[in-house]
């Protein structure tokens, strides 16, 4: 088994990953959060826990890994001293919200890919272990898509969730909140390619950001957009694959699928499993069992260049409105 701490216990801790973590190998021994009412829930969940007055505290005892998931602001330093102290880390997103903490971030990898250390993060729309699921279905089937529909010339992400459930989330960058998962998507499915993106909006609400990535010797367009104005407890998504003879659209809470053919103007449709019901259970699953099995030696589903471009180029377009990257 694998002795697991955590920095920050609110319910995404517990739900994402903890929870799933007791069936991958991990046991929560350790824990560290001011809030009395997060220490509650957490033992109430996965009795046994020990609780510390510090991070330092926390990293100081006999721990393999730990999980950072306390607010955005914090997780530089607390990654830095994690690696410091020994210990793998799967720490949230973002890693950092400005470039002073993007520093330290470079720094924090550096030291843990000269100790052996595995630091790793959380990006569930790679549906790590579950391809059937909508973005791993799109990434399986990506090449067949094109074979029917010719090449790809634009990928579109979008979603609408919910309005903020906290005063403090009406203070924070949906682009920085959510860039990362959608770049990563796009990175995943087509490769380490040079990229430009464009901040065209950015609020606690809304964002959107366009650009293209190339693709051998291709242009390719994207578009991500993003609200967080609906009054249900939902989180629809979609998925656009424009080709150049017909398009693909995937609803990932329903799992319907879409296909125009633009030649013969037919349409058709498909389901697939759909990110609703146990979805989400399964793909933090996922995420659980990579950092186990990146910590016993496999490999994980995110790379250092991932985590740095990620979250790098969501920095960059908070602050500058323009990234341009190039492997």
């Amino acid at each position: 088994m694998t002795r697991l701490g955590v920095i920050g216990c609110g319910s995404h801790a517990r739900k994402s990953h903890l929870i799933p973590g007791r069936n991958v190998g991990f046991v929560t021994v350790a824990g560290y959060d001011p809030s009395p009412e997060s220490r509650k829930k957490v033992v109430e969940a996965i009795p046994g826990v020990a609780f510390y007055g510090s991070v330092q505290a926390l990293l100081a005892t006999n721990l393999d890994a730990v999980v950072i998931a306390s607010p955005d602001e914090h997780h530089p330093r607390q990654l830095l001293l994690a690696v410091q102290a020994g210990k793998h880390v799967l720490v949230d997103k973002p890693l950092a919200t400005d470039t002073g903490g993007m520093r330290i971030v470079e720094e924090a990898l550096t030291i843990a890919e000269q100790r052996g250390l595995v630091v790793t993060s959380c990006h569930p729309r790679r549906s790590p272990s579950n391809p059937d699921l909508p973005y791993g279905w799109v990434k399986e089937n990506l090449t067949g898509l094109v074979e029917q529909f010719g090449r790809l010339i634009h990928v579109g992400l979008d979603f609408s969730y919910h309005q903020p459930s906290a005063i403090w989330k009406t203070n924070r960058s949906l682009l920085l909140d959510h860039f990362m998962h959608e770049i990563d998507f796009l990175r995943w499915l087509l490769g380490d390619q040079p990229f430009i993106a464009h901040r065209l909006t950015d609020s606690y609400d809304h964002y959107h950001v366009a650009g293209s990535m190339t693709d051998k010797g291709e242009e390719i367009g994207f578009s991500f957009l993003g609200t967080r104005r609906l009054n249900a407890n939902t989180y629809p998504e979609t998925i656009q694959l424009r080709f150049e003879h017909g398009a693909v659209l995937v609803s990932t809470k329903t799992g319907a699928v879409d296909f125009t053919n633009h030649e013969t103007q037919e349409r058709w449709r498909r389901a697939i499993s759909a990110m609703n019901g146990d979805g989400y259970d399964r793909i933090f699953a996922g995420v659980m069992l990579s950092f186990a099995q990146e910590i016993r030696g496999g490999k994980g589903y995110l790379s250092p260049q991932d985590l740095l471009v990620n979250n790098g180029s969501a920095v960059a377009l908070a602050a500058e409105g323009v990234f341009h990257y190039q492997p």
